[in-house]
């Protein structure tokens, strides 16, 4: 069935186009899917836009709304478009649509048929790179890392059930002073074990993560393990930690296509490569024994530092060589989840990627804010290097992933969220995710109920009179789930899964509206099957919906 919103942008350009014809509209446009929207308030039909108010005219507003809707009507008509009731004016703005309920009994016939709504491929088999989390190997994952886990991976779902062909790719910094502090950290440990004075490298790791590994090392090795060079317990600190990410990953319900070493990059001669291409192209300078590159004209405050004096790299040089590696092997959007520190990074990553030859705009950004937890009313501080930190695996052992993932997804990714523990472990409609979990278990109990009293009852939508839905709540549960496909294009479109959460959760508040007022199972069969019938459409697109999000759909609570 097509989509209402594709038949409605469908009729408008047809619309526009006439009167771009006839030299009453006096510019082109081109209708987008996004200028068909929701109305904010109920009683304004079910969709409206508000082109009319964006296209230059020679007609008066109110002449050109009249004649606009009437000409508008007659297009939905010759087009075969049955689902357009009624076209009201609302000035200045808006052109308000309302539907015919049968449109929605069609779209639900369709929802039970095929068990799940079609949506428009807008990705159509382009290479999507999602680099996220992509923490340092230096200590556990923590809370900041697990939100990035939940968006990325909701998010790769998402695009690649919009036609996408999703990579998932951890990007590992593995080289640099911050991974020497952490082999220096790690052998300071070794010597505390066997009898030395704790000395930790001002600027380390002090966590007591690094203790088990000290004592596995000493248990090897003996004392002869303090002769061994730096690098030693540089290399076996981030393999230890590194197997530890991978482990909370996959508990956490995320794993990774690929892990690309920013060590490799660097060894393989690919950084040099980048700033030898720089040099040649006249982008880069020295100035007192520093390689610059000159990002001002792109935003940037000042030139950034490719190269140190000292002839180590900054982030920013790997960062260009990683770029133009994933670019060269064809990827179409290249997608990085960044924390709130890097936010001033975009400009100069955006500027060395132009320099290079490649369509900044084909690199998207998603800085994801801090997350703070509170547990009965008191916010917990965190600290990785001073080893103050609730890691990942704690939070989701205490709360399950579930939980975990739909808190982290509550709120967009560029606001700041405050997640309190004590609210997450409630077993009411208070929490948001057993609100939601709980309808997927209430309607698994009404089929088991269904079966008990009708076992011979089978659902054909084909036979199923939908007519006989016509209270509120029914006919609001079928124009919502009409709203699916639109609603995972705009979060797809947008890169925010917390647009489909939003969705799912105004879905379930219906339906237990529903379930509280209306007996589904009742003596009137026809009206039984055609309620059990939306029941099992709504269960199709919760259950789609909570995949996408990375969420179970429970049975039973």
């Amino acid at each position: 069935m097509t989509d209402i919103i594709q038949e409605l942008v469908g009729a408008l350009q047809e619309t526009v186009d006439i009167f771009r014809r006839q030299k009453i509209i006096t510019k082109d446009y081109s209708v987008q899917k996004n200028d068909v929207t929701i109305p904010r308030e109920r009683g304004y039909g079910e969709y409206c836009t508000p082109i009319l108010s964006r296209i230059p005219s020679t007609l008066p507003r109110e002449q050109l709304f009249q004649e606009f809707s009437q000409t508008l009507g007659t297009v939905l008509r010759n087009r075969g478009c049955v689902s357009i009731k009624k076209i009201d004016i609302v000035l200045p703005v808006f052109l308000n649509f309302h539907l015919n309920p049968e449109a929605l009994q069609e779209r639900l016939r369709s929802i039970i048929k095929n068990n799940e709504v079609g949506i428009e491929d807008i990705g159509q088999g382009k290479r999507v790179l999602l680099e996220f989390v992509s923490a340092n190997p230096t200590g556990p994952l923590t809370i900041a890392h697990g939100r990035q886990a939940a968006f990325g991976e909701a998010l790769g779902r998402i695009l690649a059930y919009s036609g996408y062909r999703v990579t998932r790719e951890y990007y590992l910094n593995d080289e640099g002073r911050q991974i020497d502090l952490l082999g220096e950290s790690l052998k300071a440990r070794c010597r505390e074990i066997l009898g030395e004075e704790l000395l930790i490298p001002e600027d380390g790791y002090q966590g007591e993560y690094l203790v088990p590994l000290a004592q596995k090392l000493v248990s090897e090795f003996g004392p002869t393990v303090k002769e061994k060079e730096s690098g030693f317990f540089s290399r076996a600190a981030m393999q230890e930690i590194l197997e530890g990410i991978k482990c909370d990953l996959l508990d956490f319900g995320v794993a990774f296509d690929s892990y690309q070493s920013q060590r490799e990059l660097t060894e393989q001669g690919l950084v040099l490569e980048t700033l030898r291409i720089l040099k040649e192209l006249g982008v880069t300078y020295v100035s007192e024994g520093a390689l610059f590159l000159k990002t001002t004209p792109f935003g940037d405050d000042k030139d950034r530092v490719l190269r140190k004096k000292d002839g180590s790299y900054t982030y920013l040089a790997p960062d260009l060589a990683y770029h133009r590696v994933k670019f060269q092997k064809g990827y179409d959007l290249i997608i990085n989840f960044w924390g709130p520190d890097h936010y001033g990074y975009v400009n100069r990553l955006k500027a060395g990627v132009s320099f290079l030859g490649f369509d900044p705009e084909k690199i998207k950004i998603i800085i994801v804010q801090l997350t703070t937890i509170y547990r009965g009313g008191e916010k917990l501080k965190m600290s990785t290097r001073r080893g103050e930190f609730l890691p990942l695996s704690v939070l989701t052992e205490e709360l399950s992933p579930d939980v975990t993932r739909f808190f982290f997804l509550s709120r967009k990714a560029n606001s700041h969220l405050d997640f309190d523990l004590e609210l997450a472990k409630k077993d009411s409609a208070e929490n948001p995710i057993f609100y939601l979990q709980y309808a997927t278990a209430r309607i698994a109990s009404i089929f088991r109920y269904q079966q008990e009293k009708m076992p011979d009852v089978s659902l054909d939508p084909a036979q199923v009179n939908l007519s006989l839905l016509q209270e509120p709540e029914e006919l609001e549960l079928m124009l919502l789930l009409s709203r699916f496909g639109p609603s995972v294009l705009v979060a797809a479109q947008n890169l925010e899964p917390q647009i489909l959460l939003s969705y799912l959760l105004s879905l379930v508040k219906t339906f237990h509206q529903y379930y509280q007022r209306c007996q589904i199972v009742g003596p009137d069969e026809n009206l039984t099957l055609a309620r059990l019938s939306l029941v099992s459409g709504l269960e199709s697109i919760l259950k789609k919906g909570l995949f996408l999000l990375n969420v179970h759909a429970p049975e039973r609570m």
